[in-house]
C-alpha cells in the first residue's frame, strides 16, 4: 500500500524490534487470517494491535478518491 512496515507473520517473532509498543500496531493481509493471527500474537507480547476488518482489498477499496487524500492528511 505504499505506507507501514511490511513483516510477514512467519519474520514477525524475531523483527519484533521494529514495532514501538507505544503505538498502536495495525495487522494487515489481503484477506485479514493472517492479520488476525498476527494481532493475536502481539497482543500476547504486549502490543495495543488490531487489524483491518475488512483486509487490505477493503482499505484500497475505502481509499479511492477523494478518501485517499484526508487519508494522507
Amino acid at each position: 500500500m505504499g505506507f507501514g512496515t511490511s513483516i510477514p507473520i512467519n519474520e514477525l517473532p524475531k523483527r519484533l524490534n521494529e514495532l514501538e509498543k507505544n503505538k498502536i500496531i495495525v495487522t494487515a493481509c489481503p484477506h485479514k487470517d493472517r492479520a488476525t493471527i498476527a494481532m493475536v500474537y502481539l497482543k500476547t507480547k504486549g502490543y495495543n494491535a488490531k487489524y483491518l476488518e475488512d483486509g487490505l482489498v477493503g482499505l484500497a477499496e475505502a481509499l479511492r478518491g477523494d478518501a485517499a487524500r484526508e487519508f494522507v492528511k
